[in-house]
């Protein structure tokens, strides 16, 4: 692996037809990185190979977190082939991983049999990966597990399944059908079998997630364009009751605000600036901040009976726990007069309904969120900047949003808060301030602007089968990490 081979990774990323994980904002700060997305330059020239073992990055801006934002796999190396630009990942812009050489312990099946010297159409892709299908990794033999003390590399294949449903998968496990199941959520009933059964109990593993989940009201919508509704509503939410309908306790703690501690060196670990007792919610205090509200005309803590307050479109995910939760915050909100219209969706749909502007939702009730890397940069941009409105993806809050684009998308509102000013800020700032000033943009978003109703700071849990005799937690992916899993001898 030598420095161009990073030059190479980055330049693809910079490919509009290619980037397809939405990293590329990570990347753009590289001078030059915008010239090849443009369609100006190949490579960015703000790389630069001083020797093959040098990379030289020059950056049109401060970025205090670029070490984490280059050891994500998007920065992965890509070797060279012949004078091809993009070397072994000329000509797939959309199928690269389907012949993606590895470095590391692990390659796909019949990485062996890839063939860089014919023609891109000619070329065979890997056996082992199968988009939206399956996944197989075998050893690779390139690899020297003496330059590497972090990854132990213990099981000699990883068969991985994509797709299933998802309380049918964890049965799997209990039959001894599957090992794991990654990103899964273990439903309630075997959360509670894994953790009171004392034989099942070394088979459940649950870590911070550095996650959260959330509501995300849409402050261009009313009443939630009102920010005394947005505050009553934080109020009112049964947190615990929502935690409880995930698996309970196991599944997290109760979220107080919106960045993870993890990554605010616990400088708001127990800032709460609407805790209730038990976190169970709370009626009065709820409908003291809706006496405030424009929505509340005659004091009464209630919002009025309105067209705005009645039948507020809500979306939501229509898998478990999801319409059980959706049930739950109905009933806190009629507390205070406001009552939602439920509309529920495949995931990937509610989450392209929820960010579209056109739809004129009031509240998201499942979006969650989770680090790409251990900065707060990671929550405070792609969350509540302008530049993460639709059609990026992020932003659900339409936090930034101009006159223009709020006229465009036919809101009545002509203005809404914007939390840009101290993103910037942040972004250029290092070390012990930098962590300080994500933590001042959090109190600021929960105090002024209140975006969100956080309420669950995500727990990863994972129930393995009994085969397996050794389990890590991965906390850069918040995964469990599949080479440190090994297979009992006497399972083998």
């Amino acid at each position: 692996m030598t420095a161009p081979d990073i030059i190479r990774a980055v330049a693809r990323e910079a490919d509009p037809d290619a980037s397809v994980g939405g990293y590329t904002p990570y990347y753009e700060v590289i001078k030059g990185f915008a010239d090849v997305e443009d369609g100006k330059a190949d490579l960015p020239s703000g790389m630069v190979a001083v020797d093959p073992y040098t990379l030289e990055i020059n950056l049109t801006e401060p970025a205090g977190d670029l070490g984490y934002r280059f050891a994500m796999g998007a920065t992965a190396p890509i070797p060279p082939v012949g004078d091809a630009v993009l070397g072994a990942a000329e000509g797939h812009t959309r199928d690269y991983g389907r012949f993606l050489v590895a470095t590391g312990p692990y390659q796909f099946k019949g990485a062996a049999d890839l063939d860089f010297s014919v023609p891109v159409k000619d070329q065979t892709p890997l056996a082992g990966y199968e988009p939206g299908k399956s996944i197989e990794l075998e050893r690779n033999p390139n690899y020297d597990p003496g330059t590497d003390g972090l990854r132990p590399a213990y099981p000699d294949v990883i068969q991985v399944s994509i797709g299933g449903d998802n309380n049918d998968l964890y049965n799997k496990i209990s039959a001894g059908e599957l090992d794991a199941v990654v990103d899964g959520i273990v439903p309630p009933e075997k959360l509670k079998e894994y953790s009171t059964t004392p034989e099942l109990q070394d088979r459940l593993h649950a870590y911070f997630s550095d996650g959260v989940r959330y509501l995300s009201f849409n402050v261009a919508q009313p009443p939630f364009d009102d920010v005394n509704v947005r505050k009553a509503v934080n109020y009112v939410i049964d947190k615990a009751g929502m935690r409880q309908l995930r698996g309970g306790e196991t599944t997290g703690d109760i979220a107080g605000h919106i960045i993870v501690d993890g990554l605010l060196d616990n400088q708001l670990v127990d800032y709460d600036p609407y805790a209730t007792p038990n976190g169970q919610g709370d009626l009065n205090l709820a409908m003291e901040a809706m006496k405030q509200s424009a929505y509340d005309t005659n004091g009464d803590g209630k919002c009025d009976e309105s067209t705005e307050c009645q039948n507020v479109l809500a979306i939501t995910d229509e898998a478990d726990p999801y319409p059980k939760q959706a049930a739950l915050i109905e009933q806190s909100l009629e507390g205070i007069g406001i009552t939602l219209d439920v509309k529920p969706f495949e995931r990937g749909t509610m989450y392209a309904k929820c960010s579209d502007p056109s739809t004129h939702m009031g509240i998201c009730l499942a979006p969650a969120w989770g680090k790409d890397y251990p900065d707060a940069y990671t929550f405070g941009v792609p969350l509540f900047s302008s530049d993460y409105l639709f059609p990026s993806y992020g932003n659900l809050a339409l936090l930034g949003a101009d006159a223009e684009y709020l006229k465009k998308y036919d809101y009545t509102v002509t203005s809404v808060p914007s939390a840009d000013d101290k993103i910037a800020e942040c972004k250029a700032a290092l070390g012990d301030a930098r962590i300080t000033c994500w933590a001042e943009l959090d109190k600021m978003l929960m105090e002024e602007i209140v975006p969100w109703v956080p309420y669950l700071f995500d727990n990863n849990v994972d129930v393995i089968s009994a085969r397996i005799s050794n389990y890590s937690f991965d906390q850069f992916a918040g995964l469990a990490a599949w080479d440190q899993m090994a297979i009992a001898a006497d399972e083998q």
